[in-house]
């Protein structure tokens, strides 16, 4: 059968395309940093995957397209601030700690509900009008 195709996310502290454990290090979070700051300082970083079967062997070849954005650029889309909102909310802890967000989880999600999802003024905006 085939070819099978998936689609995955993760937040990361970096901006280097290869993320294989191995090969690479993961970079540590910035302490320290406000909300807005660690916005920032926060990759969204998103992969499709293809899984090839290879014709009369029990084999597979496997391709990866990694893509990486500022997630404050990825955060202007519609629905986007919502959405990986929720999706931090309901990660569970094993999830949290596989993608190495378990050390900035609380503070993505202070992030996302002051800068996007508080009515009222954005985080950084002033009324010049008082």
């Amino acid at each position: 059968g085939g070819p099978y195709e998936r689609y995955v996310w993760t937040l990361t502290a970096h901006a280097a395309l290869d993320g294989h454990p191995g090969r690479s290090p993961r970079a540590p979070w910035p302490s320290g940093l406000s909300p807005a700051a660690l916005i920032e300082h926060t990759w969204f970083r998103h992969e499709r995957q293809t899984f090839l079967a290879v014709p009369g062997r029990r084999q597979a070849v496997f391709t990866i397209r990694v893509r990486l954005q500022p997630l404050s650029e990825r955060l202007r889309e519609p629905e986007a601030p919502a959405r990986l909102h929720h999706a931090l909310a309901t990660m569970s802890a094993a999830v949290q700690d596989y993608r190495g967000l378990t050390p900035v989880h609380a503070h993505l999600l202070e992030a996302l509900e002051r800068q996007f999802l508080t009515p009222g003024p954005r985080a950084g905006v002033t009324d010049e009008s008082t």
